[in-house]
């Protein structure tokens, strides 16, 4: 969160013009590290106190349970220690010295953020708020209206009380009374500072959650916020006539087909000295702004999500499941833009396989129902501006099981061809295996198809020497199976023997070489020397053979005082090489 806050505090500071506070070259904390609890009256940079209240009105003091620092970079944070810290409203008072926030970020809910300053100069920063379920994931936190559904990661979730501020200006008035801060206490994974739009109004941006908790129920978020009263001096009013006049809140969340939409929330609104504090107890999920208009509020007491859809069915057809539906008994005060469906692999926890999705007057869609599982769940929600709303009970669905992966996939390529074998899947899948293909990925052109009973086929046309990637999978009333693939080198002869030399030894010939170029995709076994009597034609008189480890061998002794030529072949597993240019040697 620090780094997003801190990118977004620059920016706005830049942006806002009159609204912000520059912050002096010389604004470093004086002290690092843990804060200590206030000893005597005179310490600074320390905790003058920490308490959680119950329901009740009882009070205990948490000063071990509040962690207090600060780091190089100027900020201070505190956090509530442990997974699961204590229930209840925190009150923490910090002594900050002549160091005054400019802006609080908190993972809180019912947020405030105050200070007040004596005659010399002090600041004393009190910070309220209660501790909240934050929900994480690797899917879509912080990525606004152009994120896919995203659900939350229960191992990366949990209860928090935490924040932090960034200390950017040094007190140099008098006494002040208990002032309002500028501050942003959420559950939201990534929050921002607030500024004035060009159109007038206070906006929020950043804001970003994942759309799901682990049960896959729509998540929901508060929201505490403060907007200073210097925006409301620059606009010819005060807070407190702002907030005797209305303020409308709306949170702001993109809807595909719609685009951006706007949904007033439940929120209320408290002028007090420095600007007026913002608290809204419920806000859609899957919102990316939050926006406050000089107006009424134009939120329907009462409104809410939609009900659930009624009359919910499901049907299957191989790979695919049809769901109908029936709308809501209630829409919850606004008008429905869309209906949602997802299928599941479990009946509680995890993401969803697939999702289709409707207009408002749709009753019907598809989901692909192929999955690794027996039974598939099928959820159907209905979608408002205000959000979406619980879907209706889960209905089963048999799940269809694509075939698994085939076994034991060998491939044996030589001579312009690659015979393939395997054995059929370990899981079948839910439909009998009617036929398997073999293709090439880079030419599924080239391929053969066998008869479920068949587990071996020839692909041809395939060039020596070169590296295939081949691909099985079967084929069942549910579609394809898993892909297995393989990748080899068509194997071929041996290329030619070089650099072949011979010379006499008594009647004897002794022939030397080098090994070919490529053995195309085949190790060479041997190499075989012929002597023959004319350089074209001719008959063998005489040969030798040497390992794949020797490049030279002896013919056995031939009539001398004439001509021979003698070539040389390599040999693999594959065949034999074209033999080498003859070479001409006189015996003696």
């Amino acid at each position: 969160m620090r780094f997003v806050r801190h990118v977004l505090l620059a920016t706005t500071l830049a942006a806002v013009g009159s609204l912000a506070v520059a912050a002096p070259a010389s604004a470093a904390l004086p002290s690092s590290g843990a804060w200590p609890v206030c000893a005597a009256p005179a310490d600074r940079h320390c905790v003058e106190s920490a308490v959680v209240r119950d329901g009740d009105g009882g009070a205990s003091d948490a000063s071990a349970t509040l962690e207090v620092r600060s780091d190089e970079d100027q900020t201070v944070s505190w956090t509530a220690v442990g997974d699961d810290p204590p229930a209840g409203r925190y009150e923490l008072v910090l002594r900050l010295g002549s160091y005054l926030p400019y802006y609080v970020d908190a993972t809180a809910a019912g947020f405030r953020a105050t200070y007040r300053a004596d005659n010399d100069g002090d600041v004393t920063l009190t910070i309220t708020g209660s501790p909240v379920t934050t929900w994480r994931g690797d899917l879509c936190a912080g990525q606004g209206y152009w994120c896919v559904t995203g659900f939350a990661d229960p191992a990366k979730s949990g209860t928090r009380f935490a924040g932090e501020f960034w200390a950017v200006d040094h007190w140099s008035g008098g006494a002040d009374p208990e002032t309002l801060l500028e501050y942003i206490g959420s559950d939201a994974a990534y929050s921002s500072i607030g500024s004035e739009a060009a159109d007038g109004h206070w906006e929020l941006l950043g804001f970003g959650n994942p759309d799901f908790g682990p049960d896959r129920r729509p998540l929901r978020s508060t929201l505490s916020t403060a907007i200073p009263e210097r925006y409301f001096t620059d606009r010819g009013t005060t807070g407190a006539d702002a907030v005797a006049a209305g303020l409308d809140v709306v949170a702001v969340r993109w809807e595909w087909g719609a685009g951006e939409v706007e949904a007033p929330v439940p929120a209320t609104a408290e002028a007090l000295p420095g600007g007026v504090a913002i608290d809204v107890p419920d806000l859609v999920h899957g919102y990316y702004a939050v926006r406050v208009y000089p107006r009424p509020s134009t939120f329907q007491p009462g409104s809410g999500v939609p009900g659930v859809p009624t009359a919910v069915t499901v049907t299957g057809a191989h790979d695919r499941t049809t769901v109908s539906w029936a709308p809501p008994e209630s829409t919850g005060g606004l008008p429905i833009t869309r209906y949602v469906a997802r299928i599941y692999g479990a009946a509680a926890g995890g993401p969803a396989y697939d999702e289709c999705w409707t207009g408002a007057d749709g009753t019907t869609c598809d989901l692909d129902a192929t999955r690794p599982t027996a039974t598939s769940y099928v959820h159907v929600s209905a979608v408002t501006a205000y959000g979406e709303g619980m879907p209706a009970t889960a209905l089963p669905v048999a799940g269809r099981r694509v075939a698994g992966g085939v076994r034991n996939l060998v491939v044996v390529a030589r001579s312009g061809q690659a015979t393939v074998t395997w054995a059929p899947p370990a899981d079948p899948g839910t439909s009998p295996i009617t036929a398997y293909r073999v293709f090439r990925i880079d030419d599924s052109r080239n391929e053969c198809v066998t008869g479920p009973a068949t587990r071996t086929c020839t692909i041809r046309g395939l060039t020596t020497g070169r590296t295939y990637p081949f691909s099985v999978y079967a084929v069942t009333a549910d579609g394809w199976g898993i892909i297995t693939g393989l990748s080899t080198t068509v194997a071929g002869p041996p290329g030619t023997p070089r650099a072949v030399s011979a010379r006499p030894t008594g009647a004897k010939i002794r022939a030397a070489w080098a090994p070919p170029a490529s053995d195309y995709g085949s190790r060479v076994t041997r190499y075989h020397a012929t002597v023959w009597t004319a350089a074209k034609g001719g008959s063998p008189v005489a040969s030798c053979t040497a390992p794949a480890s020797r490049r030279t061998c002896t013919t056995r002794a031939i009539a001398g005082k004439r001509a021979y030529w003698i070539a040389i072949t390599a040999v693999n597993g594959v065949g034999v090489s074209a033999p080498s240019t003859r070479v001409r040697v006189t015996v003696r």
